[in-house]
């Protein structure tokens, strides 16, 4: 139950980048060949959000991976012999 508010604010905020971004003017401004700086300016303004947010997620996900990979293993109690 510690992870459902880190959950649900990660659907949230996902939710709110997708309704942002949604127009598809940008896109087909971006989709012309030869224009770099509208290009750029695409990338560094319109998804520049998007971006960050996936960064963010993947490097979460890369440093529970590592934590996970860093626990030493379980070690069954030793038996008692009579």
């Amino acid at each position: 139950m510690r992870g459902v508010p880190g959950v649900l604010a990660g659907g949230l905020l996902v939710a709110w980048v997708l309704i942002r971004h949604s127009g598809g003017n940008a896109v087909a401004l971006g989709a012309l060949p030869g224009f770099p700086k509208t290009i750029g300016n695409l990338l560094f303004h319109e998804f520049l959000l998007p971006f960050e947010v996936t960064s963010i997620l993947v490097l979460i996900a890369i440093m529970g991976a590592v934590v996970l990979a860093s626990r030493p293993e379980a070690q069954e109690p030793a038996r008692k012999e009579n």
